[in-house]
């Protein structure tokens, strides 16, 4: 991988940490990209315009891997890791039923993925 042009996300440090394997075959690789963005987004848009190798979550790669519009890398070396996943909102508006109904559809979706 240290000859390949890797993207590195600034703003959550924790995917910068790509591991790689299981068991005792397992090994982490700490990411300093050539190219750094702070969102998920720019790191998606950068890979799919070719200016390097990114880290990206399963629900967001994997249709687009499945279409076409992504090359996977090592596959058979990635693994498969839990991520967090937050919703975020003003506090006056956590006790909304539409927007606690909202994220509970998307908990129960994401939990399925």
């Amino acid at each position: 991988m240290a000859n390949h042009r890797l993207i590195d996300n600034t703003a959550s440090p924790i995917l910068n940490q790509w591991q790689l394997g299981s068991g005792r075959e397992a090994s982490e690789l700490s990411v300093r990209g050539h190219t750094r963005a702070d969102n998920s987004g720019v790191v998606l848009s950068l890979v799919q315009h070719g200016a390097g190798i990114g880290r990206l979550i399963g629900i967001v790669a994997d249709p687009l891997a499945a279409a076409g519009a992504l090359v996977r890398v090592l596959p058979e070396l990635a693994a498969q890791a839990a991520m967090p996943v937050y919703a975020v909102m003003l506090q006056e508006r956590h006790r909304l039923p539409e927007l606690r109904a909202c994220i509970e559809h998307w908990a129960e979706w994401v939990a399925r993925v």
